[in-house]
């Protein structure tokens, strides 16, 4: 790294103030030192000068929660044209210009939060890396090395990540713990990112017992703070638990869960970490706001397990009031620049739509529609903002936000006077504009009505005429307007996954002269998850059909319910009466229970209702009100669509609204409604979330695959707001149904890694290995039509290594020789443990530089037995089988033998 350039750089990305400015404060002293610490000294506050001190004697690992990161954003008394938080980025340039290596890691230690919540962070880890360049042993904050491990994780270097974190535990980095409860509270936070680790790889069991040993770890130095954060993150784990793993959690873990769902027992968790916070002093609202979001987006998933509309409208009210205190956390526009935050914003807004949704009464359903199509904008919005994390509002965003607060009945933002008079500015995206997301031979004639469950979902033709529930109007500047429509919602909940085929094949997948792409077209998916498998031995399984989605597959509704939540005293900052929908843990206390639910129960209030369920629409009111002044203002004010009745009857006014629908020759990134698919491949079950999608640019990679384009991709629901994604595409497009028994492959394939890595764990070895979670993400049109579907996966940094292939390749020349052990290896593993029911080959991903670590795998195949449905040409079925034992695994190797692994004569 040039060190001048690089200066050069910051000096220009970071506004750093001249020299003579800060001199004009306090003018050069003797040496380089004395004039950085006298500018320091005269200029900065006195809790930030003892911050400093106590850096530069090793006293804090971490920075005082005392200063808000708010603070560094004031304007400074002795320059009043720039804020604290510049004129430190200043003398730090000037620091490292001097050379002055330990003063620049002490400024570096006071304004790391700062900069990662205002969108410099990248910048100032860059700095680091010089100083360590150029002064090696120079020593820096625990902090900051945590904060380069947490961007190496956003970025998609989980080994990065990972070999920071294990350094700070080894203590591999320089610095002076003054106590052993310094050295604690680093270990816990270096668990805990962990623990993050494992819940993006999609590792939910694993995240959780990281993150419960942080928890015990941070309670007994009294970080409560940490605490909180731990649970935020738990939270997020139970929303994508199964009841069974979960049960078996809840027995480890038993003083941390004492509820019987996860869903709840997420809320609970999350409403004691914003009680914690309450209770800590000059904390970011940021971390209540996040905590109160995890926390009712799981409340809305156990909200649509109950069974009449009493019990449900009392979870909803509660939601949206939760939702819009979290709303009014973030009071001011300069705090919603940073990603994060402007995230959490939307993510609000939508959740707020989804529960409208859910509602009876129309006008709540047309409101949500309304807030939908606010929220799409504010999306597009921020999938504007490039990736220095820092959001350039102007007067159109700020509109659209200040316009959702009214009409939710809260305040306008304040400090929104220095963005009034910016323009909309747009960039042009016409270069990423992806109309080739669409392939002509799949399209068909939109359906007339919204698929049921179990139906069809009809997929988009751009050419073909507009439906009579979908006919276009004529509305300002051109853009098509459509009556609202009321789409199903889903909000991570089992589905059916039939609902979510398209109902046509692919014409172009026919040509079938490239090896790996599918020779027949699957009517089902077909099942190869563990209880499949474990049903039988390879001799007496039930045969093809046995192991697919049958058709007339059973409704969960159907499936065997169980009694409702049971839960303590009712917490006393919560909105909801937790003990009206929990009671004793006694069995015998259960039959006094007042609802039922099924851990897989996927009705929605708003379209499927029970058939014990009476309640009328003039027995409950509105979730929001809108029949207010100031709501009509903010009709008015938006211009959003159009309506036929008068914008005096707010009511009316939703009622008569028509749906505006950005065109693909808009300058604005493009975002989509869409459904996000998961899979668990213990139990065959499909669970979907409603979410908003954009696809970006094609990435330009050094290793192109052969059958599939990789694009950036931007979607609510990602488990990791700041973290990058990749989608993936078939060139030759194929049907929804290939994509998603892509994503069975995958998951099972990490399921039987998990079960690996377990094997190995009384073993000393270089290398583990995971698979990279990988969901099924399908795009809507405005009117709810299928138009386009790819599946996603975190982005990973590294070297992209094809270990094995699925026929008689093994990579023998440029990895290591325990990196090919390892792949042959698993696929003798998963043989075995399945029974000779299948085998995973095609061994593929990304291997760490030091070859020591985590391997991370994606896009897998399998050669299965005769008694499964054959659902690729990947597949070669035993023949492929004994291909890998002549060829590529000849014979067994050290780890083979390690797992006592038995191989067929």
């Amino acid at each position: 790294m040039d060190k001048v350039e690089f200066l050069r750089q910051c000096t220009a990305s970071l506004n750093v103030i001249s020299k003579d400015e800060l001199y004009s404060v306090c003018p050069r002293k003797e040496s380089n030192e004395e004039t950085i610490e006298s500018w320091l000294d005269r200029m900065m506050p006195s809790n930030m000068r003892d911050q400093l001190r106590a850096a530069l004697a090793q006293e804090l690992c971490f920075m005082s929660n005392d200063i808000l990161s708010e603070y560094f954003v004031v304007k400074n008394t002795h320059l009043k044209n720039h804020d604290h938080l510049t004129i430190l980025y200043s003398i730090l340039v000037y620091a490292l210009e001097w050379d002055c290596f330990e003063m620049a890691s002490a400024i570096i230690f006071l304004v790391d939060r700062a900069a990662y919540r205002y969108g410099n962070s990248n910048q100032i880890m860059k700095m680091v890396d010089l100083i360590l360049q150029l002064r090696p042993d120079t020593c820096t904050a625990p902090q900051v090395i945590l904060r380069k491990a947490r961007l190496m994780k956003d970025s998609g270097d989980l080994h990065g990540a990972m070999n920071i974190l294990n350094g700070l535990i080894k203590k591999e980095f320089r610095w002076d713990y003054k106590t052993e409860k310094q050295y604690v509270n680093v270990k816990a936070v270096c668990v805990q990112i962990k623990g993050q680790i494992y819940h993006n790889l999609g590792l939910w069991k694993e995240a959780i017992e990281y993150l419960v040993e942080s928890i015990y770890c941070m309670k007994s130095i009294e970080d409560y703070k940490g605490v909180s954060s731990s649970q935020g993150l738990l939270t997020k784990c139970l929303a994508k638990l199964t009841m069974e793993d979960f049960t078996a959690m809840k027995m480890k873990y038993s003083p941390f869960f004492n509820s019987d769902n996860p869903f709840f027992e997420g809320y609970k968790l999350s409403l004691e970490g914003v009680e914690i916070l309450s209770k800590l002093n000059n904390v970011d609202n940021l971390f209540s706001a996040k905590h109160q979001l995890a926390g009712n987006e799981c409340l809305l998933m156990f909200a649509n397990q109950q069974k009449t509309a009493h019990q449900q409208y009392d979870l909803f009210h509660t939601i949206i009031a939760n939702m819009k205190t979290c709303l009014a956390l973030h009071q001011d526009a300069n705090l919603l620049k940073g990603v994060e935050s402007f995230y959490a914003f939307n993510k609000c807004v939508f959740v707020i739509s989804q529960v409208l949704s859910f509602s009876r009464l129309p006008q709540d359903r047309c409101l949500a529609q309304y807030l939908e199509h606010l929220s799409i904008e504010l999306y597009a919005h921020l999938c504007s903002c490039p990736d220095d994390r820092n959001l350039d509002h102007n007067e159109y965003s700020i509109k659209l936000m200040n316009g959702v607060l009214k009409i939710l009945g809260l305040p306008n933002l304040k400090g929104t006077e220095s963005f009034i008079k910016k323009e909309k500015l747009l960039p042009d995206l016409s270069a990423q504009k992806y109309t080739f997301l669409i392939p002509v031979s799949s399209q068909v004639q939109p359906s007339k009505t919204e698929p049921a469950q179990g139906e069809i979902l009809p997929k988009a033709n751009s050419s073909s005429k507009p439906t009579s529930s979908t006919v276009p109007c004529d509305g300002k500047h051109g853009i098509k307007l459509f009556q609202p429509k009321f789409h199903k919602k889903y909000v991570g909940l089992n589905v059916n996954p039939q609902t979510f085929y398209s109902s046509e094949e692919s014409e172009s997948r026919n040509d079938d002269s490239d090896n790996n792409i599918n020779e027949q077209v699957l009517s089902s998916l077909v099942d190869i998850s563990w209880e499949a498998v474990s049903q039988g031995s390879e001799n007496d399984q039930p045969n093809v059909e046995n192991f697919s989605v049958a058709e007339n597959q059973k409704d969960p509704q159907e499936e065997a319910e169980m009694q409702l939540v049971n839960h303590s005293a009712a917490h006393s900052n919560s909105l909801v009466d937790l003990a009206k929908f929990g009671g004793s843990s006694d069995p015998s206390a259960s039959d006094n229970s007042s609802s039922i639910f099924s851990a897989s129960t996927t009705s929605l209030f708003s379209q499927e209702t029970t058939e014990s369920d009476d309640t009328h629409e003039d027995e409950i009111g509105p979730l929001v009100d809108v029949n207010t002044p100031e709501v009509n203002e903010q009709f008015a004010e938006l211009q959003i669509g159009e309506s036929s009745a008068s914008i005096s009857s707010s009511i009316e006014y939703l009622l008569n609204w028509k749906l505006p629908t950005i065109e693909e020759t808009s300058q604005s990134p493009y975002v989509s409604r869409a459904h996000i698919l998961t899979y668990n491949p213990v139990n065959n079950e499909w669970q979907s979330n409603s979410t908003l999608a954009f696809i970006g640019e094609e990435l330009q990679l050094e290793k192109k695959g052969s059958f599939r384009d990789v694009f950036e991709v931007k979607f609510l629901h990602q488990d990791e707001p700041l973290g990058r994604y990749v989608c993936k595409r078939y060139r030759r497009q194929r049907d929804t149904i290939c994509y998603m028994q892509d994503i069975i492959c995958q998951m099972v394939a990490g399921y039987y890694v998990t079960k690996f890595n377990e094997a190995l764990a009384n073993h000393s070895t270089k290398f583990s290995v995971q698979f990279l979670p990988v969901a099924h993400l399908q795009l809507l049109t405005a009117e709810g039509v299928l138009k386009d579907w790819v599946n996603v996966e975190p982005f990973l940094h590294g070297q992209f290594k094809k270990l094995t292939n699925n026929w008689s390749y093994v990579n023998n020349t440029d990895v290591d020789f325990e990196s090919k052990d390892l792949a042959t290896a698993l696929s003798h593993f998963s043989y075995v443990k399945s029974r000779r029911a299948l085998m995973i080959v095609d061994i593929q991903g990304w291997l760490p530089i030091d070859n020591r670590g985590i391997i991370y795998l994606t896009d897998p195949q399998f050669h299965t037995s005769c008694n499964f449905k054959k659902f690729s040409s990947c597949d070669h079925k035993e023949k492929g089988m004994e291909k890998f034992w002549k060829e590529v695994h000849q014979k067994c190797n050290s780890l083979c033998h390690l797992l006592n692994l038995e191989r067929p004569n």
